[in-house]
Parts: C-alpha cells; structure tokens; sequence
C-alpha cells in the first residue's frame, strides 16, 4: 500500500494550485518458476484552486478564479516471463495522472513489451516496442520502438548503446493550452516521426571515509 501527494503552484494570474494525491494498493507474486507478477492499482484524486476554467478537459477561460476536483484510476502491472535460459520477456501497462515537464497536467495509458537476451556474462541486448495515449486538452497516439547493446568492458564500468524510433500520430482536439493552468499542452498535433541514438557510459565507485 502506499500513498503519495504532489503540490503544485503554478506563476499565472490567478496563482492556481493543484493538488493530486494518490493512493495504491498492490501485489508481488511468482506464478511459478519462470512467471512472475507486479501489480498496482488505486485512485487518484485532483483538487484545483483557483483555476482559470471550471472544466479540467476542457471549456473557455473564465475572469475569476474557479475551484474544481477530479477523480480517476491509475495503476501499472507487469508479467515476467523466463522463456530461455539466457532470454526474459516483460509485458508492462499502466495508467498515470501528472503533470508535463511544463506542468500541463497528462494521463497516460502505456503498454509495452520487451525481451532481454543475455549474451555471455559481459553482453546483452534488449528490444522493446511500446504505444502509447496521452490526454489533455488533446488526444495524441505514440508507437515506439527500441533496440539496446550492453557491455560491461570492466568491473564497475558499464556501455549502454541504444536506437529509438518513435512516431507521433495526429491529435484529435484543438485546445493546446490547459484550461485549469494557462500552460501548453503539445507542441504540435500533427503526426511526426523521430530517430534518437544514446550512447551512457557509466562508472561505479565507492568512496569510503577516511580510516577504512
């Protein structure tokens, strides 16, 4: 069980203020000795203060300041499932309510599948693919797909090389600002597709203090 709270304020005419608080219950189970599953389902709760629409999906600005609350579901699982030796599939959905990186406030549903395939003790190689719904103001469909080499070269120094393609379909609706906090919601809503190489080197150290 867990329980969590997000205060957010935001710097528009009104100074709104949301709050979302979720809660959750969940469970951890091994199936048998190749399958495994993690659940988590719960709600969470929105409260609005001193919006600047009385709808959260929507509806035309007001001249004062407008209280509102809103409800839904959230929740995420994933199966496990050791179908080789050396290979493991993860199947994953979830639903979640937040806010952007520009505080825009997002649900989005999520599936995904990836398969991990050990290649020797220093080697590994994982392919995903995942589709995506985003809702705001607007309703906007992502598929992605993803392939990802892993060297350990050396203890405590790892190599991640990954390839991402990514495609946005076109969105339906037209509002792109969100209607309880002024900010953008999508930079565009017609389809686009992306290309994206990572490269992350990363180096594991231990530092301990001085006498040990």
């Amino acid at each position: 069980m867990s329980s969590e709270a997000e205060l957010l304020d935001y710097d528009n005419a009104f100074s709104t203020q949301v709050g979302i608080f979720r809660n959750q219950v969940g469970v951890d189970t091994a199936l048998s000795s190749l399958l495994s599953f993690r659940g988590n389902i719960g709600a969470a709760y929105l409260v609005t203060d001193r919006g600047v629409s009385a709808s959260a999906i929507g509806g035309v600005n007001l001249n004062t300041p407008v209280g509102s609350t809103a409800l839904d579901w959230i929740g995420d699982a994933i199966l496990t499932y050791k179908f080789m030796k050396t290979a493991t599939l993860s199947v994953i959905a979830s639903q979640s309510v937040g806010p952007t990186v520009v505080g825009s406030l997002l649900k989005r549903d999520t599936v995904s599948a990836s398969v991990n395939y050990l290649i020797n003790s220093r080697e590994n190689l994982t392919f995903s693919a995942s589709g995506n719904r985003q809702i705001t103001t607007t309703t906007t469909d992502y598929v992605s797909a993803s392939a990802t080499y892993a060297y350990n070269p050396i203890r405590d120094v790892s190599l991640q090389f990954t390839y991402r393609y990514q495609h946005r379909f076109a969105s339906t609706g037209t509002t792109i600002f969100d209607p309880l906090t002024g900010t953008p919601t999508v930079s565009g809503t017609g389809p686009a597709d992306s290309h994206s190489v990572l490269f992350v080197a990363t180096h594991n150290f231990l530092v301990l203090p001085h006498g040990n």
